[in-house]
This record gives C-alpha cells, structure tokens and sequence, in this order.
C-alpha cells in the first residue's frame, strides 16, 4: 500500500473557479479519477456537474490542487488564456500535477436576525456519501487543512463552510469534525467470504429461500437470475425498468423517486451513461424470464460495489422481494473476485437483521475568522455541547433500567 504524503513537503497551488471549469482540467480530472481506490459517485466531475439539474440556480464552484512549480504555474495560465480565447498552445500539465478537486457552492443562511454567507459541499437528496477526489498518495486531512487555509486567503466574504455525509476510509484527526454527527453506511466486507451463510444468519436465509420459492411458485415455477448492464447502450433501457418497478409501490410516491421529475430522470441518465464510459455503471435487475421482479442502481469502483437505490415490484412485496433481490446480489458480488466489499451507501433499518458492518460518515464545519465566523463557531458550540449533555442522559438512563 503507498504511503501518504504530507502536503507540508509539497507546495500546492490552488485554482478557484466558480463559473466553468476549463476542458484541460476535467480531463486532467477524469484520468485521476479511474484508477482511485476510494473515489466515490461524487467524486466524479459529471456528478458535480449534473448535480445544477437538480439544484436550479446553483453553480460549483471548484477548488483546485496543483503541485506548484514553474511549469504547472505555465500550464495553468496557458489554460486560463485558452478559456478566455487569448491563447491557442496546448498545456502539457501531467496526472501527476493534480492534487485534489473540491467542489463547493456557496449560499446564504438566516440566524438570529442575521444573515450569513455559507461555503458547502454540493449535497442534496441523491447524495448519500461525499468524499472529493484526493490523489491517494496525499493525506486527505492534510489537503483539508490546506483547502482552508487557501479559502481563507482567495475566497471573501464567506463565514462558514459546512460539508455533510463524508465518508473517510481512514483514520482522522482533523479538528473540524462534528463529533456529534451520526450517520452511516451499511457495507459488507467479502475479502474472507466464500459463501453467503458467512454473512448472513442461518434464520435470516431460511426465511429468504422459503419466500423466494413462494415468490417461483407465483411466477409459474421460473426461476429467478440476475442480469446485470454496464454498456452505454444498455443503460437507459435497463433504468427504465428500474424507474417502473420503483414506481410500482410506495416508493414512487415519494420525492426521491427517479420518476418524479425529468430532471431527476436526466440526472441518473446522465451520470450512468458517464459512468458506463468507465466500467462503473451497473443496474442490476432481478428477472423471472422475461419478467423484472427487482432492481438496484449501482457504481462500481476499483473492488468496491456501492448500491445508490434498490426497488422491486411492489405486487411481490409480500413474498420479500426486496431481501431475496439482496441476497442474489450478495451472492454475485461473493463470487466475483474484483468485488471485495459491497457498500449501502446508507444505513436503513430493514438491513440491521443482515448485521452489516457500518461506515462511520462525517460532517466537517471549518468557520472563518470574520465577526459572524466566530459568532456562528460560538453557536455549534453550544449545540454541541447540549448535544453531549442529552446522549450522556440518554445513555445514564438506559443504564438504569438495566
């Protein structure tokens, strides 16, 4: 495994653009991003940018991390003379000379009368985990503290930045964590797991299998199989399923479903088939024939399935649908050797009888030296330490009742 590197051994330089990020960079970007073992969903440049479908009037404004040297300062004017037309050379900036890609946007909250300005991570209903592309051979809380520091002197009139839904892989020692924020994704780790009696409980599984040949007694006997598209051309025909089956029940009466918007639709469209691009789209259908019972909306990277969204026909609800669709997707993954860990990207209480391991996932507030910085820094304080006081009751009173 590489080692991280301090950022205090390198100089960074770092780029702020808030209306469009130039060609070099995304490509720069997109070439990163491949091969990065903990990239997520959202650290993917089309994500960020497909996310202003989903957020009117919201525009990213994207922090950049460059090795400063004499050469990459050449490239990135050369670059910023193309965009404004002045220039027509090509930059040769190399893979090696990006850094980090934060992207952030910027709005307004009202507090005590006042009003301040806020810096946040791009977050909204379809983002369940956020992680920025880091290259892996830095320190992420290195690069974080950094970032600031250069938020600090580039960017004016900001008081708070606040990014939620952070998923970490390692430890952590930065100081703006909210240690008062509980959130988690459910996941799996398949490294030692040569079968699915290894995962889940032996009562669990029976109830699964006995609902599962119920379910092929209804279907005419058939079985049930996987059927799993990941090419560009397949992607849209196979979301469409997912969108009819999600609509079936409840679930398409409610504001995450795909179906309730075009610019939702166009949103998962348009990330997939970028993703496809790259061998990191997947919907996973569940078929009886010809018959779709189930689905899963899922982006794969390096050894790691993430599972965005899951739905089922709702008229097989009550023979368990959704769980036997889980496991069949357990058991593909256990058998595929690039697939080392599966990831639910949330924690929903129906998967606590599966007994997943959990993903701590943070919130990180950093607050600017301004007036109105340190009057909100004050506040957080106090909730945090109301917060402290609540879950240290809650936990003096759980004791006694035992």
């Amino acid at each position: 495994m590489m080692e991280s590197q301090p950022v205090n051994t390198v100089k960074l330089r770092w780029q702020f653009y808030s209306k469009q990020l130039p060609n070099p960079i995304i490509d720069l970007w997109n070439n990163n991003i491949c091969n990065a073992q903990n990239a997520v969903a959202s650290s993917y440049f089309c994500f960020n940018n497909n996310t202003q479908m989903l957020m009117q009037s919201t525009t990213p404004t994207y922090a950049v991390a460059f090795i400063d040297d004499a050469t990459v300062q050449s490239d990135i004017e050369q670059i910023e003379q193309i965009e404004s037309q002045e220039a027509t050379p090509q930059p040769t900036l190399s893979d090696d000379s990006l850094v980090a890609v934060i992207p952030f946007r910027k709005s307004q909250r009202s507090l005590f009368g006042m009003t301040f300005n806020l810096l946040e991570n791009m977050h909204h209903k379809h983002l369940d985990v956020w992680y920025p592309f880091i290259a892996e051979r830095f320190n992420a809380d290195d690069i974080f503290v950094d970032f600031f520091s250069a938020l600090r002197s580039e960017v004016k009139n900001w008081d708070y930045f606040f990014a939620e839904k952070v998923m970490l892989r390692n430890k952590t020692n930065l100081l703006c964590i909210d240690d008062t924020y509980q959130r988690f994704a459910a996941y799996f780790c398949l490294k030692t797991v040569n079968d699915i009696s290894q995962l889940v409980s032996k009562k669990l599984l029976k109830n699964i299998n006995r609902l599962e040949r119920r379910l092929c007694k209804e279907l005419d006997g058939k079985s049930l199989q996987l059927k799993i598209f990941n090419q560009p051309d397949a992607i849209n025909e196979a979301l469409g399923i997912f969108m009819q089956l999600e609509s079936s029940g409840w679930k398409g009466n409610v504001g995450s479903a795909i179906g309730q918007s075009s610019q939702l639709t166009q949103f998962y469209q348009a990330n997939w088939n970028e993703f496809s691009k790259n061998d990191s789209a997947e919907i996973i259908l569940l078929m009886s024939d010809e018959e779709p019972v189930g689905a899963s909306i899922a982006f794969r990277q390096a050894n790691k399935r993430y599972l965005h969204k899951v739905a089922y026909d709702d008229k097989h609800a009550s023979n368990g649908a959704g769980a036997i669709l889980i496991r069949h997707i357990l058991e593909d993954s256990i058998r595929n050797p690039d697939i080392t860990e599966i990831c639910f990207n949330t924690n929903p209480n129906w998967l606590d009888r599966w007994h997943p391991e959990k993903h701590s996932l943070f919130a990180i507030r950093e607050f600017n030296g301004s007036l109105k910085g340190n009057l909100l820094k004050r506040y957080f304080q106090v909730i945090r330490l109301l917060k402290l006081i609540k879950r240290r009751l809650v936990k003096l009173k759980s004791t006694k009742k035992k």
